[in-house]
């Protein structure tokens, strides 16, 4: 289980090589947006770097900044750019604030030089896996059209090999999303991962999302099918897996009960607690919601610092409450679910409201199906007592 009980967290996204990847998976958050996220030649300049780590470590007063290099594939940028990019980061980091780096890879470029560089560094790598083999490969492609799971399965191999921390992030997808006790087990059984998280498909027809009631792609996660898939994972992990798996979907909802951020930003109340540094220096409320209308600015126009006290920024953290249609005010987890990803919110109410989550009904099932378990586990953190023999929060932060 994470650590839940961790305070005063700034996260940052940064994507070193833009929307450039070596793969042509079917769903990626930039893989199918127009300029500017240019699939090649993307790499963020140094003296971008620099200016953002500079301005960010400089100014921030966290205890802890969680940088997470994703894109496209950050790999492609090259193992010298993070070598100078931890340069960079010792050289600004005040005497009290700790950097952790997450590294999100595909990991068909993982080889044993990057994976020293990981341990010896203490990334964290989240490495992106849909199940197995025969799942994993519908629609996690190479450019050629041929599946990849041989190229990630390799690369976890390694992590684990090398003693690099490390996180399965599994997209679930119209397909794997039909059988979730066969993608938890593989990654329990099979890999023996010790931490999770599931990230739900789900992706318009058109990039447009201003009007309710919108058609999402093929290979999108139906909202009963995500309800009945953490359902399910949940039973079995309820019975015999706290103690040695950590899901970060099962940890956010705790954190919740619990009044805490949790491991996932879109159950949390307000909305851009992790910001999105492109390559080209422009920064924006979410790395999901990279488009012109979470647009703050750009460090080189705009001083990092002020981009973060913008009204727009405000805004836009206010928003994800403020939006929040009828029957979310009113409903029994909204202190869970906070209405879910606004980027998601594009479904009507039972009242043809616009402004719900696609995914409401599913979260709505979980929730229900698991708030009496979760109940008992808050209770018992809350009153200082165990709730399962080998399983401990720590309590003292």
């Amino acid at each position: 289980m994470t650590d839940l009980f961790t305070h005063n967290v700034l996260h940052i996204a940064l994507t070193p090589s833009g929307g450039a990847c070596d793969l042509s998976c079917h769903y990626c958050i930039l893989g199918r947006k127009q300029p500017p996220f240019p699939r090649i030649g993307s790499r963020m300049p140094e003296e971008v770097h620099d200016a953002f780590m500079r301005q960010l470590l400089e100014t921030c007063s966290a205890p802890l900044v969680n940088i997470t290099w994703q894109g496209g594939e950050p790999a492609l940028a090259g193992l010298e750019f993070f070598e100078h990019s931890l340069r960079v980061q010792s050289r600004y980091r005040g005497p009290c604030t700790h950097v952790e780096n997450i590294f999100h890879t595909n990991g068909t470029l993982i080889n044993e030089r990057w994976c020293e560089f990981f341990h010896a560094n203490d990334f964290l790598v989240e490495l992106s896996m849909d199940g197995p083999r025969e799942l994993h490969n519908i629609y996690r492609k190479d450019k050629a059209g041929r599946g990849t799971f041989h190229k990630a399965f390799k690369a976890f191999r390694l992590l684990q090999k090398n003693r690099v921390r490390h996180r399965i992030h599994c997209s679930v997808n119209r397909v794997n999303g039909r059988h979730p006790l066969t993608v938890y087990r593989f990654f329990r059984d099979e890999l023996q991962a010790g931490n999770i998280r599931f990230v739900p498909v789900v992706e318009l027809e058109s990039n447009d999302r201003s009007s309710p009631g919108k058609s999402v792609t093929f290979q999108s996660v139906r909202p009963h099918q995500w309800g009945r898939f953490l359902v399910e994972i949940f039973n079995e992990w309820s019975r015999q897996d706290m103690n040695k798996v950590s899901i970060d979907n099962f940890d956010s909802v705790l954190a919740r009960l619990l009044d805490l951020p949790g491991p996932l930003c879109e159950l949390r109340p307000a909305c851009g607690e992790n910001m999105a540094f492109d390559h080209n220096g422009d920064v924006y409320s979410c790395i999901r919601y990279m488009e012109p209308a979470r647009h703050l600015g750009n460090i080189f126009i705009t001083p990092l610092k002020d981009l973060f006290e913008s009204e727009k920024y405000r805004q836009i953290s206010h928003d994800k409450k403020n939006a929040l249609p009828g029957c979310c005010r009113e409903c029994a987890f909204l202190s869970v679910c906070n209405g879910g990803c606004p980027i998601d919110r594009f479904a009507v109410t039972p009242h043809r409201r616009s402004g719900l989550n696609y995914l409401c009904a599913g979260y709505r099932t979980f929730f229900r199906h698991s708030s009496g378990v979760f109940g008992v586990i808050a209770e018992h953190i809350r009153e200082g007592r165990p709730f399962s023999p080998s399983l401990s929060v720590r309590a003292e932060a």
